[in-house]
């Protein structure tokens, strides 16, 4: 059976926000940061850190995205677990890396 993520039903974004000049806002761990302060609500940050955070969890769950607890960059929608995987190069698309 194949398992899979998110990620690989196309169903899954790993993101950040930008300031007006193009720079990331300072989110307090970068992507992929499997620690403790990943967490959205991870009690050890500045607040202009939960600030930015919060801000980008407006806007996604706005955009009907869901988060996950331990990834502030992490949004899915929401029961995408039901769908199939994509294939590698299933309706022209390139192979998944």
């Amino acid at each position: 059976m194949k398992t899979g993520s998110n990620h690989s039903r196309g169903t899954a974004i790993d993101l950040t926000l930008l300031d007006a000049n193009g720079a990331p806002l300072d989110m307090g761990t970068g992507f992929d940061d499997m620690t403790a302060l990943s967490a959205h609500f991870a009690a050890d940050l500045p607040p202009a850190m939960h600030r930015n955070r919060l801000l980008l969890l407006g806007i996604m769950q706005a955009a009907g995205f869901r988060p996950i607890p331990s990834e502030w960059w992490h949004y899915e929608l929401p029961g995408s677990r039901t769908l199939p995987l994509i294939e590698d190069g299933a309706n022209g698309t390139p192979p998944l890396m």
